[in-house]
């Protein structure tokens, strides 16, 4: 080998290889047009998607297409735009109700006996979850104020936040699109990504909850009111 610890330069003569026949060489030459042909088919596949106007249009009739449009945005964009606002709008929910009781700014509150113990689990809980938060609003403010900014109508699910909050004193007591107070959790996926094998290849893996009793029946994620906060003081 040489310094870099690569295969050898040069083949002794002690150890010839024969060269490949056409018998040889043919199965793997005619493997490969199969895969250019696959590939190719691929790409006529992607291309049948697309309107025939599409495909027949010149790099200059697109420009010109665009521009009749006056920039806006087709059903497609607008209907992909908002359901990824719907979906913003949501992790904002479930954030939030975190961020009233376990956030950063939630501290010096009622909520600290609860924000002791997540930074118990991590000592920058508080933190992790006050950014996320202000993260997951940002993400509907854009995505909003562009549908906005295209004539198109922003995602507004407030008629639908009919859920009760936490009863913790200082919570906003404001109807809630996500129920962090009866949740069935399944903990089997900390223990099957954590298996000496991997059950995704063929393993076998006999589920086991990482916490247990925690997907049978409806548990709070969330202190639902003071009570819950005394409690975590003393378990």
């Amino acid at each position: 080998m040489n310094k870099k610890g690569n295969l050898p330069l040069t083949v002794s003569s002690e150890k010839q290889f024969p060269s490949p026949t056409s018998e040889d060489i043919s199965p793997r030459r005619s493997g490969a047009v199969r895969r250019r042909s696959f590939l190719k088919g691929l790409g006529m596949a992607g291309a049948t998607l697309l309107p025939a106007s599409a495909l027949q249009m010149t790099k200059g009739e697109a420009r010109a297409d665009e521009r009749q449009r006056n920039g806006k945005l087709t059903k497609g964009d607008v209907a992909i735009l908002r359901l990824l606002a719907a979906a913003e709008i949501i992790e904002t929910d479930l954030w939030q109700q975190y961020n009233e009781l376990g956030g950063i700014g939630a501290t010096g509150s009622i909520s600290q006996p609860y924000i002791t113990a997540l930074q118990v689990l991590d000592g920058d809980m508080p933190q992790y979850i006050a950014d996320n938060t202000d993260d997951e609003r940002s993400h509907v403010a854009f995505l909003n104020a562009f549908l906005a900014s295209k004539g198109e109508q922003p995602v507004n699910f407030d008629a639908f936040r009919n859920i009760p909050p936490s009863k913790v004193r200082g919570v906003p007591q404001k109807g809630r699109l996500t129920n962090l107070q009866q949740l069935s959790v399944d903990t089997s996926w900390w223990v099957r990504y954590r298996s000496t094998t991997n059950p995704d290849l063929g393993a076998i893996f006999t589920p086991q909850q990482a916490v247990k009793g925690l997907n049978v029946g409806q548990h709070p994620a969330i202190p639902v009111n003071n009570a819950d906060l005394s409690s975590v003081i003393t378990s």
